[in-house]
């Protein structure tokens, strides 16, 4: 486990909510062939469920305040496979965790803030579908895809918003 699914993990923890941790090392057999797992199967509702892969990243960027919120064609392939496998009550969420490097830096999304030990994060979420269709090739060489900055900022929500209400407490914070 990554920091950044450490961290994902104690939110969940903290807010009480019903979540099963996927090992990766199982990597299953769809009708497509082996399928990379995702990393979370979290319960929405009563009959209602997440899949949820997490991805970690810092912000600012070197680069500046741009959100990097690139994934692998084979991450984003196999959560719509599973999405479609799990059937029309579950959905694919792709979680993008930041690591905030600069306190001063607020960004002008709203995000759901996660402190872990000393360390500050925010947390926002897409589902799958939303994410594929404003999804451009970033690396032909890496195979990686990735949202221009301007739409994923409006299409993107805080993962609180995705989760059923519950006391939130923080990790550490």
């Amino acid at each position: 486990m990554n920091l950044y699914e450490w961290c994902f993990e104690t939110y969940l923890v903290h807010r009480r909510q019903r979540f099963w941790r996927i090992r990766d090392l199982d990597q299953a057999i769809l009708d497509r062939g082996p399928t990379k797992n995702f990393d979370y199967l979290v319960q929405l509702g009563a009959e209602s469920a997440a899949l949820i892969e997490v991805k970690g990243r810092s912000f600012p960027t070197a680069g500046g305040s741009k959100w990097e919120n690139w994934v692998t064609r084979g991450d984003l392939e196999a959560l719509l496979a599973w999405s479609q496998e799990f059937g029309p009550t579950t959905v694919g969420l792709l979680v993008f965790l930041y690591r905030l490097t600069d306190h001063d830096v607020v960004p002008k999304r709203a995000w759901t803030p996660i402190a872990l030990e000393e360390k500050r994060f925010g947390a926002v979420a897409v589902d799958v579908e939303t994410y594929r269709a404003h999804a451009r090739v970033r690396s032909a060489k890496w195979n990686t895809l990735s949202v221009p900055h301007r739409t994923f900022t409006e299409i993107v929500r805080p993962v609180a918003e995705w989760l059923p209400a519950g006391e939130e407490i923080y990790a550490g914070g």
